[in-house]
């Protein structure tokens, strides 16, 4: 990790020395930024078991294919540094050479910016295919090491996994930050401690912690940041995301959006006449609604981030994340007594 690492900065540093040159000459991004990342991912570009240049395909012909076995597993395809690695035309001419060869996925690059890709899913646009990207140059050591050692010749043979692995991690965190009392609740041993260890005189309860972090924690993700993008936005669900429909009790609904897992679940339940106004409200934690007569949460009259009005007038919170959003159906079927199991996710 350190050789790779060291490898990143002596290339950053010939791009800024040599920006111009890398900017007009593709010759000098293979030899000079490309290949010594090849090297350092366990690829070595001399070698012919590893890396095949030039492989000649029906579709056209790839800058590199990387071996496993003599098959190609893996195309790269590169630009000089003037052309921007997420130009349709590029990613679409990179598909091709994927699809006709049967690999999942196929890499980008201009030496500074990376860009992994899947070959084909249903449905989705070239440009939807993005796995990630990753800029040598303005992105974090751990970033870069955490993307770029996915294409590491050792891991190769894993990558679905890993790639898996990582977005069900970016999941899970981003269903944390959107339920700030569950993330006060994982924070507040640590800060006990932390406190303990510099104040020992005083003694200090993890439900008094929790209240204060999640107050912390509301105000910085959900309340003050002007910057946050509001997930109210009708976005369709993502290439990422490959829900289809749910079903309730046998019965299954098309979906179109994340949060109409919520919506079918919440109209489902005033179907078997519950879910009324008597019911509500139904809270997330100590400060926060799920479903109420307003739009409003009770920690300082704060608005919903993304209401929406139910059949019967009440409005619900749909401003989670896929796996918060799946969360909250299964509990609003829990609060009236019906088994979270009758609630199924069909997938692509």
């Amino acid at each position: 990790m350190d050789d790779f690492f060291s490898t990143c900065q002596m290339v950053t540093s010939r791009i800024k020395q040599h920006r111009q040159l890398y900017q007009q000459n593709e010759m000098a991004v293979r030899e000079q930024l490309i290949n010594p990342i090849l090297r350092a991912l366990g690829w070595d570009p001399e070698d012919p078991e590893q890396v095949v240049p030039h492989l000649r395909l029906e579709e056209g012909v790839p800058d590199y294919a990387l071996m496993v076995n003599s098959t190609p597993t893996l195309f790269l395809e590169a630009k000089n540094g003037n052309e921007d690695v997420g130009n349709h035309k590029w990613i679409n001419q990179l598909m091709k050479y994927a699809f006709e060869q049967g690999t999942q996925y196929g890499v980008l690059t201009n030496g500074v910016v990376w860009l992994l890709a899947i070959s084909f899913k249903q449905g989705t646009r070239s440009t939807d295919r993005t796995i990630w990207t990753v800029d040598l140059e303005n992105e974090t050591t751990n970033t870069i090491l955490r993307k770029l050692l996915m294409l590491h010749r050792k891991n190769i043979s894993q990558l679905d996994a890993l790639i898996k692995k990582a977005q069900l991690v970016e999941e899970v965190w981003n269903s944390i930050l959107a339920d700030p009392i569950q993330l006060g609740m994982a924070i507040s041993p640590v800060v006990r401690d932390l406190l303990r260890d510099a104040y020992p005189e005083f003694d200090f309860s993890l439900e008094e912690l929790q209240d204060y972090l999640t107050e912390k924690v509301e105000a910085l993700v959900h309340y003050e940041s002007s910057d946050n993008a509001t997930p109210d936005q009708d976005d369709p669900l993502g290439t990422e995301n490959d829900l289809r429909a749910v079903s309730i009790s046998g019965k299954v609904h098309s979906v179109k959006y994340v949060y109409d897992i919520l919506l079918i679940t919440a109209e489902w339940l005033i179907n078997q006449g519950k879910l009324r106004k008597t019911d509500v409200p139904i809270k997330i934690g100590s400060k926060r609604y799920l479903v109420s007569e307003r739009p409003v949460h009770p920690y300082n009259n704060n608005p919903f981030r993304g209401p929406k009005k139910l059949s019967n007038g009440l409005f619900i919170e749909s401003a989670h994340s896929r796996v918060a959003t799946i969360k909250q159906a299964k509990s609003l079927l829990r609060h009236f007594g019906y088994s979270p199991e009758i609630l199924s996710i069909h997938h692509n």
